[in-house]
């Protein structure tokens, strides 16, 4: 496994006793301000409240910003304790009061990267959602599994809403399962495979998250909310040199009947599985990853629903929240649909 102290792409920052307190105090002074990390009008001014986070980090949030190889920002040493309460057995019980100041402080930091994003059918189409793993989808392909390793992937890869930067804050983590990081390095593929990865030749499937507001979920097949032909895109994207990636190991394939495409996929997976490394957040870590430039999934692990089990708050965040301005429902318009 790859050693992620040298690894470059990976940013990393210890917060000072007096950063933390700072930090702290601003999401609790919005705790105090405003009902609920999804109203509208915390939504509207999270962008200038976060002008009050420490300047230090504010500075070193937008030099990973501003860089193209990013893949990850962590910022290390918030402050969570037993306050938050039991890890909850399903994400509907997790948006609770104990756990609101660390939304609040996710948020703060997703507004330095750009616009907040939620969907539709996703998660009761919350802006903040929780990843705990659930009794019942232990093997699930899903962020609730925990015996089966989360496959590597490309947060929301179906969508051309998908984020740009996907946010996690670890609230529990005893067992320091790791997250998986991995890339498509140009140099590890031939020609004719990058052109192959660059052509319209793949299909991308909704995972079963998006359906999560259905009977079974988690557990279905993918596609279920496809509608119409299904269209063909490239994995490699972003001009000739395809310098952003989107893929998902689970549910992305070929066109029918194209072997070459089947035949460049194959190797993607093989690049992509040989280059991840592990990213072990733990308690208090704020974790930013670049969903343009790698993928990401999780080890497995046993969850024992003892609530100590893993816990993380995600947000996903747009760099261009018009992008998505007919596609908008919802509070503030910042939920997302699905399907056109």
């Amino acid at each position: 496994m790859i050693d992620t102290a040298s690894r470059p792409g990976l940013r990393s920052i210890r917060m000072t006793d007096d950063e933390a307190r700072q930090v702290c105090e601003l999401s609790n002074e919005c705790v105090r301000r405003f009902d609920d990390v999804e109203s509208a009008a915390f939504l509207r001014e999270v962008t200038v409240i976060a002008h009050d986070l420490p300047g230090r980090i504010r500075r070193e949030v937008n030099l990973a910003r501003l860089d193209e190889s990013l893949h990850a920002l962590v910022v290390r040493d918030h402050a969570v304790g037993d306050e938050i309460g039991p890890t909850p057995s399903h994400w509907r019980e997790a948006a609770n009061a104990a756990s609101m100041v660390h939304s609040f402080t996710l948020m703060l930091y997703a507004s330095l990267f750009g616009e907040a994003i939620g969907w539709e059918s996703q998660q009761d189409a919350r802006v903040v959602s929780d990843v705990v793993p659930t009794p019942g989808q232990e093997s699930s392909t899903v962020s609730s599994s925990s015996t089966r390793e989360l496959g590597w992937h490309t947060e929301d890869a179906f969508s051309p809403f998908r984020a740009d930067y996907v946010g996690l804050f670890c609230l529990r983590n005893p067992d320091a399962v790791a997250t998986t990081v991995g890339m498509l390095a140009p140099h590890a593929l031939d020609e004719t495979t990058r052109n192959l990865l660059c052509e319209p030749r793949y299909q991308f499937l909704p995972d079963p998250s998006h359906d999560a507001h259905r009977p079974g979920e988690g557990t279905g097949a993918a596609g279920t909310l496809s509608a119409g032909p299904v269209q063909l895109l490239p994995i490699l994207r972003g001009g000739p040199d395809g310098r952003d990636l989107c893929i998902d190991s689970d549910y992305t394939l070929p066109a029918p009947g194209d072997a070459l495409a089947a035949r460049a996929l194959a190797v993607a997976h093989e690049v992509i599985a040989s280059s991840l490394y592990e990213l072990v957040l733990h308690a208090g870590d704020v974790c930013f990853l670049d969903n343009r430039n790698v993928v990401h999934g999780r080890r497995p692990f046993h969850a024992r629903f003892d609530g100590q089990d893993r816990w993380l708050k995600r947000v996903n965040v747009t760099r261009d929240l018009r992008r998505s301005s007919g596609a908008r429902v919802g509070t503030a318009r910042r939920v997302v649909r699905s399907t056109p």
